[in-house]
């Protein structure tokens, strides 16, 4: 309280200083300008010399410039301000102009204000298109044009010619609103004109900037459709561009509570006592659901006793990618941002994807929940959900899949949430999407959310903002808002991003408990092969927008078989081994996916490449005695074994 007093009175302060300084600058132009007499502006033209004299005394114009500016502030505070020409007191006339200027401002600035906003909102939407290109011309010319000159062409036309709105005295709103708002509309349309004009572009440029937030995209991820998007996600937020999320408002001394780390790993029987987890275990399962597998132990996450490939009595898979491409076009060209990109989920399972950043994995997933879907955008391939095809299905049936059946997380929490939203507010709004249920059973079901991913005080933590949030908490929320509608799949797009390694490792075992417990199938999309190792079943890695290795975790990490997959493993520091001088890294940059490499799209910046690597390799089985482990490369798998060897690891040689 006592800094928020000093705050006060520093504005104070400062405020009745400036206004001191426009009343001395004011007083000095009105003053001292070169070959003026401030008496005879003041008496005006037709002021006679008896006039100009009594106006100088009166105001003390004879007298030095101090004492001039001190009677002058006088008669400016005590209102003693009478005119010379018609002999009335300057205040009684401004009081008496207030409620017509009242008037006008108001109502030009409802006019602008409504008229803004649906032509910015229409422009931002129809962007690119005839209605945008339309709107634009419209609003350049009511930005070019004079006040003065609209106003009197409208009372020409419309007053004068048509007789509509005419031009006549002032009538009180108390009096008859109708002609008060019949004799005023004319002069509101004139004085708002121009104001539209900027508004709309302004919202307009705001609008399309919002579009491309996280926050946005985390709204359409929800079920959300377009219209509730625009309307409380887009059109609310352009306001607060100079810092959206409000970091800069996180208070000093406010540090949030987090769980404790090296706790031991609960089993999912362990939860049966606790009344929030109990409800979330759900023994009782609905019918759509599968019924939940036995805790998988810690060398099971390694994937030794994963989902293998070769097992006959695998489940069927829950959902299937085949031959998926995605395109955009561009300024510079076509894009190829996924390539052929073909896999299955089963119930239950962890797939890791890694690679490099731009290799395609977060187009991959994003195409799944028809968030790429734009004019600019082609995309073809299967996506089968319960044998249902997600490319080729209406908007509609995406938003019903989307949160309720297939949830996604996004990479960034610190701005996947809608700074202006609580917490809570955010979540409820996920579920509302899809169920019939009331703000206050939302509410408390955000709480049991908020609760069951780690967060403290959840009850109350629910009415904060996101900028009352930490970094991990946030990511908390987002698996908890993505795990509103116990969906069957969970997408984390690169979860532990611009987390410290304590709540990387919170998260990561978030994600596993809740696979345990729920059979969860989990996407993890990540670059980082540490984050795969401690959850992974089954592995894809992705270069260039192909998958140029599959296979389960053990397979990967022990037996990789694409040279890209060795520069990726030898890149990692080992704590079993001496640190090297360098750490190894793979030579050259990524391709353009505008124009890839002919072939092998690896084969640029692989120093094993020869004359074979020019062809397309498909992704294949090329292992004896192995059904699953595939990849894109011509080398012998016996070449393969040999050549992976740096240094008595497995990495990639730095080119010559």
């Amino acid at each position: 309280m006592e800094g928020m007093g000093r705050f006060i009175i520093r504005r104070l302060v400062g405020m009745v200083a400036v206004l001191f300084a426009i009343s001395i600058l004011v007083f000095l132009i009105f003053n001292v300008i070169p070959n003026s007499d401030p008496a005879q502006r003041i008496g005006g033209k037709n002021a006679n010399p008896e006039l100009i004299a009594r106006i100088n005394e009166d105001w003390g114009f004879n007298d030095p410039l101090p004492q001039q500016y001190v009677r002058t502030m006088k008669k400016v505070l005590t209102g003693d301000l009478v005119s010379y020409q018609n002999q009335r007191n300057v205040t009684d006339q401004i009081k008496k102009g207030i409620p017509v200027t009242f008037s006008l401002c108001i109502g030009a600035g409802i006019i602008w204000l409504l008229l803004g906003i649906v032509f910015g909102y229409l422009s931002a939407v129809k962007a690119g298109q005839a209605t945008d290109r339309g709107l634009t011309i419209l609003a350049l010319i009511g930005i070019s044009l004079p006040v003065f000159w609209l106003g009197l062409v409208l009372q020409y036309y419309i007053a004068n010619k048509l007789g509509l709105f005419p031009i006549g005295d002032y009538v009180k709103l108390t009096e008859d609103p109708l002609q008060w708002a019949n004799h005023l509309i004319l002069p509101w349309f004139t004085l708002a004109v121009l104001f539209i004009g900027f508004y709309s572009r302004v919202l307009r440029s705001n609008m399309l900037d919002v579009m491309d937030e996280d926050y946005v995209r985390t709204a359409r991820a929800k079920g959300l459709s377009e219209r509730q998007v625009r309307l409380k996600h887009v059109l609310r937020n352009p306001r607060r561009r100079g810092d959206p999320h409000g970091d800069r408002l996180q208070p000093a001394g406010r540090r949030p509570v987090r769980r404790a780390v090296g706790r031991e790993p609960r089993s999912a029987a362990a939860d049966r006592n606790h009344h929030v987890r109990r409800l979330l275990h759900r023994v009782l399962q609905h019918g759509r659901r599968h019924r939940l597998r036995v805790p998988r132990s810690a060398h099971q996450a390694w994937g030794t006793s994963g989902v293998s490939a070769i097992d006959g009595n695998r489940p069927k898979p829950l959902l299937s990618v085949e031959d998926l491409q995605v395109r955009f076009a561009t300024e510079d060209g076509i894009v190829r941002a996924v390539e052929g990109v073909s896999f299955d989920l089963r119930p239950g399972e962890i797939l890791g994807i890694v690679g490099e950043s731009g290799c395609g994995k977060s187009v991959t997933a994003q195409t799944m929940l028809g968030l790429t879907r734009s004019p600019n955008s082609s995309i073809s391939g299967n996506v089968r959900f319960h044998g249902k095809d997600l490319v080729n299905a209406s908007d509609e049936d995406m938003q019903s899949i989307r949160g309720r059946e297939i949830s996604m997380v996004f990479q960034d929490p610190m701005t996947s949430l809608n700074p202006v939203y609580r917490v809570g507010d955010q979540i409820v709004e996920a579920i509302q999407a899809h169920k019939e249920i009331d703000d206050a059973a939302g509410k408390r079901r955000a709480g049991e959310l908020l609760a069951s991913v780690g967060i403290p005080n959840a009850e109350q933590r629910v009415d904060d903002y996101p900028y009352e949030f930490s970094g991990g908490m946030r990511q908390r929320a987002m698996i908890a808002m993505a795990l509103s509608l116990e969906p069957r799949i969970l997408i984390a797009d690169e979860p532990t991003t611009a987390l410290d390694v304590t709540i990387q490792a919170q998260i990561l075992r978030l994600i596993e408990q809740l696979n345990e417990e729920r059979d969860l199938s989990v996407i993890l999309i990540t670059h980082d092969l540490g984050v795969v190792a401690e959850v992974a079943d089954r592995v894809l890695v992705m270069y260039a927008g192909q998958i140029v290795e599959e296979g389960s975790l053990d397979e990967i990490f022990y037996d990789p078989q694409h040279p890209y997959t060795w520069g990726l493993m030898g890149s990692l520091t080992r704590l079993d081994q001496p640190p090297p001088d360098r750490l190894p890294q793979i030579g050259g940059a990524p391709p353009s996916l505008l124009a890839p490499p002919k072939g092998c799209r690896f084969r640029p910046r692989c120093p094993h490449a020869f004359e074979k690597c020019p062809e397309p390799p498909d992704l294949a089985v090329r292992l004896p005695k192995v059904n699953a482990h595939a990849d894109r490369c011509w080398l012998d798998p016996k070449e393969k074994k040999a050549k992976r060897e740096v240094e008595g690891r497995i990495g990639l040689e730095v080119p010559a």
